[in-house]
């Protein structure tokens, strides 16, 4: 029998089962009152801990703790939530892969969905596709929210923008979110997405010079104030790896703010760390993002 090729109805259908699928966040937890080393139980007003229940030999272990108010929810909860909100919104999910990454044992987990069928081309082979992460933790130091993000595929360099942050927000302790706000924010973010284009565009026909590129980088990501007047106010060793990212992108695009931008971004998903990748890469997200909102940005483009 020949194979026959999938409708667009039928891949939805398949992209959707793919949607469905938590079970990487079938993680069960529950609450208990925390003790002292001598088994002394310690009053709620100090906070709670989140126990992973074992699996067959596993046993159970604490993953964080919670404040008193806090209401604890499964992370497979929330992203209940979130395949609602991106079912109702009625985006497009034919050929989407999702990844899903569960970190610290349970506590924290991040679902990032990347959507081929949205993409932008600014300069013929640098293709940018959609994509959505979605973050929550179950030991408070995430909160539930679901970015609008992209991801450039010649490099898999993430692509931070102020038109992609955080749309759907709920802190812990919120029994609900606003679900016709959620659908709302996600398909008006497909729509800006194709905006970027052009504006990436415009950074390219930006043409600047690398010390242009340090002076944005030392009054924004690589900052740092120091109570010495005389010191330099900016930490070296960060400006260092921005100036090497952005040396990387102006190989390939040239001396322009498209590669200010690019170099950003590849310092922010292109790093090793000791600590913790996950909260590192949000971190850095952030501080991308704060660049581009800065006014030294600004003057820079509007020049």
């Amino acid at each position: 029998m020949n194979d026959q090729a999938l409708s667009h109805a039928e891949y939805q259908i398949s992209a959707i089962d793919r949607l469905r699928d938590l079970s990487a966040f079938d993680i069960p937890t529950r609450i208990e009152t925390m003790t002292t080393e001598s088994g002394i139980s310690m009053p709620r007003q100090f906070g709670r801990a989140v126990i992973r229940e074992g699996d067959y030999d596993d046993n159970d272990r604490v993953i964080g703790r919670i404040g008193p108010r806090t209401q604890h929810q499964n992370l497979i909860k929330n992203q209940q939530t979130s395949v609602t909100l991106i079912e109702d919104s009625g985006i497009d999910l034919t050929d989407c892969k999702i990844t899903d990454t569960v970190f610290d044992d349970g506590a924290r987990a991040r679902r990032q969905i990347e959507l081929p069928r949205y993409i932008i081309e600014p300069k013929v082979g640098d293709i940018t596709r959609f994509m959505l992460d979605i973050y929550d933790s179950q030991n408070n130091t995430w909160a539930f929210q679901i970015t609008f993000t992209a991801m450039r595929l010649w490099c898999l360099n993430g692509c931070t923008s102020p038109s992609f942050q955080i749309r759907v927000y709920n802190k812990h302790g919120q029994s609900t979110t606003n679900m016709v706000d959620g659908v709302k924010a996600i398909s008006n973010a497909i729509e800006q997405f194709g905006e970027r284009e052009d504006e990436f565009r415009r950074l390219i026909g930006r043409k600047t010079r690398p010390s242009d590129a340090e002076e944005v980088y030392k009054k924004t990501i690589a900052f740092a104030h120091k109570d010495k007047p005389w010191a330099p106010q900016f930490s070296g060793p960060k400006l260092e790896d921005l100036i090497d990212a952005y040396n990387t992108e102006a190989s390939y695009s040239g001396n322009n703010a498209y590669s200010i931008y690019n170099g950003a971004t590849r310092w922010a998903t292109h790093f090793e760390t000791r600590g913790s990748r996950a909260n590192a890469i949000v971190n850095r997200q952030s501080a991308v993002a704060g660049m581009l909102k800065s006014q030294v940005w600004k003057d820079l483009i509007d020049a």
